[in-house]
């Protein structure tokens, strides 16, 4: 509950928007409000505004000048304190927030770019193949890809595997609650069932790296194709994967739950390190409590431990995640934000135990890398989920970098 909410505000003029959503109290006699402005998730200033006077149901303004840097994801947030003390709380206890974008125009996180403007370097790339394995070898990295699913089943980076199992294309979440209903559509287009299939494969070596393009397609049995989808893997010379995933989606089929990539990674790599929604769990349709940040946390951390297992801890938002330990690690970055999961328990199992005592934790961190989820709604008690946050896009583009590397 939040007892005011911005309206506008205007970064030219610094003009601030209010309205007092409260049914007696004038908003300078209940709360006081403080800001943050953070660049990347770091705060780089902060203060106190004056009193904003607001009668019930009404609007306040206030003038607020803010110096915006001219790089960087920036988002302004106001924190609502409780201005005096009452039976039950505590003065300064905070009663919600509001956070508004004020990036300059084009502006990107600069963790991000840095990892996705990694340079290149000249070095020697050994690539072989057979019938069914592409071999990429560099001076610090050994990858596998396999023809027949166009999706890697080895990645060794400075001697260090970080694949248990093979990569997969991932259309599929272990159903929640407000899934009840939809799950029924899901389960009969065999969503749970789809596997990838490649068809064709070219491999063009280039001066910094190689370039594979596969045709493939997601399919299940005893349906038609549900995605046609064209994969290509950009590997550079000292190890960096860029990812460019195309797809189309047969209409006749019902929402997806997902689309993403599922990788089974080394569970030494037990720390996360993100810049998105958090510190909890968000979705589309479920993250006013989250707010823009840079995050740490353990593997362990992100899960959301319901008492009926079911998809839980992914993030929104985001343009940078790492999952690392004391030596190594591997970091997924993007021009366009993706949502990513980080969990000891695959879809699977969580689909599959009916009670959280009775979960097993996989041999691997299970990372999913979405372009993105359907929402979650609230379909157990109420309406299915609203047309805008709905996953029915035809036509959609997955790209993302791709980088293992070792500390020091």
């Amino acid at each position: 509950y939040r007892p005011a909410r911005v309206i506008s505000y205007d970064k030219e003029s610094g003009e601030l928007v209010l309205h007092n959503y409260m049914d007696f109290d004038d908003l300078k006699d209940y709360v006081k409000i403080s800001y943050e402005l953070m660049q990347d998730g770091l705060v780089i200033s902060k203060g106190k505004l004056p009193e904003v006077s607001a009668a019930p149901h009404s609007e306040g303004k206030i003038n607020l000048k803010i110096n915006v840097p001219e790089s960087g994801k920036c988002y302004l947030k106001f924190i609502y304190h409780l201005k005096k003390e009452l039976p039950l709380l505590d003065e300064d206890h905070i009663l919600g927030f509001d956070e508004i974008e004020v990036s300059k125009d084009g502006a990107k996180c600069k963790l991000a770019e840095k990892w996705i403007q990694k340079t290149a370097v000249d070095s020697e790339l050994q690539v072989n193949e057979n019938d069914t394995q592409i071999h990429i070898k560099g001076r610090e990295f050994a990858y596998t890809i396999d023809k027949r699913t166009a999706l890697f089943t080895e990645m060794k980076f400075a001697g260090q595997e970080y694949l248990n199992h093979p990569m997969e294309l991932n259309i599929w979440r272990a159903p929640t609650d407000n899934d009840m209903y939809i799950k029924s559509e899901w389960k009969k287009a065999h969503y749970d069932k789809a596997y990838t299939r490649a068809y064709t494969t070219e491999v063009v070596q280039g001066k910094h790296g190689v370039k594979i393009t596969s045709h493939a397609s997601v399919v299940a049995e005893t349906v038609q194709k549900i995605l046609d989808v064209t994969i290509t893997w950009k590997i550079e010379a000292a190890g960096k994967i860029d990812a460019d995933i195309a797809v189309t989606k047969d209409d006749e089929f019902p929402d997806l739950p997902r689309f993403g990539v599922r990788m089974f990674l080394d569970k030494k790599l037990s720390a996360t390190r993100y810049f998105g929604m958090g510190p909890q769990e968000s979705y589309c349709d479920k993250h006013q409590a989250a707010s823009h940040g840079l995050y740490q946390a353990n593997v362990d951390d992100l899960h959301e431990d319901y008492i009926r297992p079911q998809e839980n801890g992914s993030h929104y938002d985001c343009e940078y995640v790492e999952l690392n330990n004391s030596r190594y690690g591997i970091v997924v970055s993007a021009e366009n934000a993706f949502s990513f999961n980080a969990s000891y328990y695959t879809q699977e199992e969580l689909e599959e135990k009916t009670h959280n005592y009775e979960l097993t934790e996989s041999d691997s961190v299970v990372f999913c890398v979405d372009y993105a989820l359907n929402g979650i709604g609230s379909n157990s008690c109420g309406p299915v989920v609203l047309e805008q946050y709905r996953f029915d896009d035809v036509l959609f583009r997955f790209q993302f970098t791709l980088i293992p590397y070792i500390k020091g």
